[in-house]
């Protein structure tokens, strides 16, 4: 404001020389009207300037990319059967309306039929076997074997140690018969000696005169008899040797070591003693058995019609029946001895099975042989019982797919729709690979608006996103919902700008939605919330940068820190840079002056522009 007076000094000679001083008075006028303007502005309080504010907020941000066309159905659906066949029914024709699950046609099921029911025996037959696995059936056997190997085991152990036993019961017993024979012998020697003393007084009747001749040759049947008896006494004891070495060799295999050979050895020498010993048993018993004759030849004797009424030999007739008694309780123990000797060959053989023929090595061999066939089927049950259940599920399975053979020659509608074409007739054969499908319907279950997008909003859009729909024919007060289900992967230029094709399925009928009729969705493709939100408005150019301007202590202050994020039309998301309740300045401001008696200079266009917004 200084510099005016001072130009105005500088030019006061080149005015006062020429003949121009009215319009130096008229700029010096002008020059003191500006200088009080001057003067006055500066003197007078700025203006005061209302700003239009909206605070930071917390809110909901959802962005949608909006797609306008037309309803139309879904899709077309070509059926085919999924295996060829002779057609045997159909039950539709072209333009009937069927609903989902309505049945369209099927094929000829003679062969399918004939296959399940193959299948259904075997998976009768594998359920049993299942079942049998299961039960432990298979084991039954096995378990039975074991107890009867078991029992064959005990029996042979039992009939070894009792064996062993009757060796020496049967020995012992027989050689107590022998003696007891030669005791009964020896009696009757004995008591023959007195009869022949009673005989000898008593020679009046030739009846007794016989008994005394019988007597004596009785006695020289007894000293014919004293060679066999000899022969079995030693034939007794070469037995008695024959099998205490025997005995030896019992024990050495029942410690574990058995000599089969010297044992084969022994038992053929104890056979042939024994055979021997019978022998000179048979022999001693023929003297003794005529002995006893003699003795009853002489009881015959003297109880003939003429010696019997004699009571002075009823002595006599009581010594011959002792001496038959004595005879005939020796002859009898002569019979019991030879019997024992000769049952010494049934236990011997059962020891020979055991230490030379292995019976019981046998028998124990054969139960741990049962025994690990069974414990192997226990350990391979879980398998057998897995295996058995395989073969049940494939059985199974081999069912299932019979009959799914049978529902495959069924051909039935997937969605309600219209028939289009029916591509062959009743006794044709339909190829499962048809092109075009046997019966093609257009499905009515499912409507779609179609539209398309530009090449800015593609890229934001995906299958599944969700929408909400409008349709112009019902109101837009009646927002519906629906599903992207389709979105071209190649553009189509249209009129020189490329758009993408784009399907959005309706989530549920409407009756009132006809095909052809109009309609948007705006499909949702980002939402947030409870996030920081500023209006749109808001935000602006500063410096080359977004940013916005913020009201503090009165003033606007720029902030271009701000970071934003998601934004749809009317609100851009925060995502720092600010505060909730910050008020963020939007445009538009309007001054409002207060000093009313403000001078304004006609022609001088106002004040300077751009003061108020400083």
């Amino acid at each position: 404001m200084d510099r005016g007076p001072m130009k105005i000094a500088a030019a006061r000679p080149a005015v006062a020389a020429g003949s121009k001083l009215p319009l130096l008075a008229v700029g010096v006028v002008l020059l003191a009207g500006v200088s009080v303007f001057g003067v006055s502005r500066l003197l007078a309080s700025p203006p005061k300037v209302d700003y239009r504010t909206s605070p930071v907020q917390r809110a909901n941000v959802t962005q949608t990319v909006s797609v306008s066309g037309s309803v139309n159905a879904a899709s077309q659906v070509h059926l085919s059967f999924k295996s060829g066949g002779k057609l045997a029914a159909v039950m539709v024709q072209t333009g009937q309306t069927v609903a989902a699950g309505d049945l369209l046609a099927k094929l000829d099921d003679s062969d399918q039929k004939v296959a399940l029911q193959q299948a259904q025996a075997n998976l009768n037959a594998a359920q049993a076997k299942y079942s049998s696995t299961l039960a432990g059936s298979d084991l039954v056997p096995l378990r039975n074997s074991v107890d009867q190997a078991q029992q064959a085991l005990n029996r042979l152990q039992t009939n070894y140690v009792a064996a062993k036993t009757n060796l020496d019961i049967f020995f012992s017993g027989a050689g107590a018969d022998r003696n007891a024979a030669n005791a009964a012998v020896l009696s009757a020697q004995s008591t023959l000696n007195t009869l022949q003393n009673d005989l000898n007084s008593d020679r009046a009747y030739s009846d007794v005169r016989t008994a005394m001749n019988t007597a004596n040759s009785m006695q020289a049947t007894f000293q014919q008899a004293q060679v066999p008896s000899a022969t079995l006494d030693q034939a007794i004891t070469d037995l008695s040797s024959s099998l205490q070495s025997l005995k030896t060799l019992i024990a050495a295999a029942d410690a574990g070591r058995p000599d089969v050979q010297g044992f084969g050895a022994a038992q053929t020498s104890v056979n042939a003693t024994i055979a021997r010993l019978q022998s000179a048993m048979d022999s001693y018993s023929a003297q003794v058995a005529s002995a006893l004759t003699g003795a009853n030849s002489i009881i015959a004797s003297l109880n003939t019609a003429s010696t019997r009424p004699d009571a002075t030999l009823d002595q006599t007739r009581a010594d011959a029946g002792a001496l038959a008694q004595q005879l005939t309780a020796a002859q009898q123990q002569l019979v019991a001895s030879k019997s024992r000797f000769g049952a010494l060959s049934t236990p011997l053989q059962s020891v020979s099975d055991v230490i030379v023929g292995a019976s019981l090595v046998n028998a124990q061999n054969s139960l741990i042989n049962v025994r690990q066939s069974l414990q192997a089927k226990l350990d391979s049950r879980d398998s057998d019982i897995q295996s058995a259940l395989s073969s049940l599920q494939s059985a199974q399975s081999s069912v299932d797919n019979a009959n799914n053979a049978i529902g495959n020659l069924s051909l039935t509608a997937p969605v309600g729709g219209v028939v289009t074409s029916v591509a062959n007739s009743v006794g044709e054969f339909v190829s499962s690979s048809a092109a075009n499908g046997f019966i093609v319907l257009s499905a009515t279950n499912t409507l779609a608006l179609h539209g398309t997008v530009g090449e800015a909003d593609v890229a934001s859009l995906k299958l599944s996103q969700v929408a909400t729909i409008t349709i112009d024919a019902i109101g837009t007060d009646k927002r519906l919902t629906g599903k992207v289900t389709s979105l071209d992967p190649v553009a189509t230029v249209q009129q020189g700008v490329p758009v993408y094709g784009i399907d959005v399925t309706l989530d549920v009928l409407d009756p009132a939605i006809r095909p052809g009729m109009t309609g948007t969705a705006n499909v949702i493709v980002a939402s947030k919330r409870d996030v920081l939100v500023v209006p749109n408005l808001a935000i602006r150019n500063l410096g080359g940068r977004r940013g916005v301007q913020v009201l503090a202590n009165g003033e606007a202050v720029d902030r271009t820190d701000v970071v934003f994020g998601l934004s749809n039309d009317t609100v851009t998301e925060v995502t720092s840079g600010l505060s909730e309740d910050d008020a963020v300045i939007l445009p538009t401001a309007q001054a409002r002056q207060t000093n009313p008696s403000q001078i304004r200079v006609p022609g001088g266009g106002g004040p300077p522009q751009g003061v108020p917004g400083r």
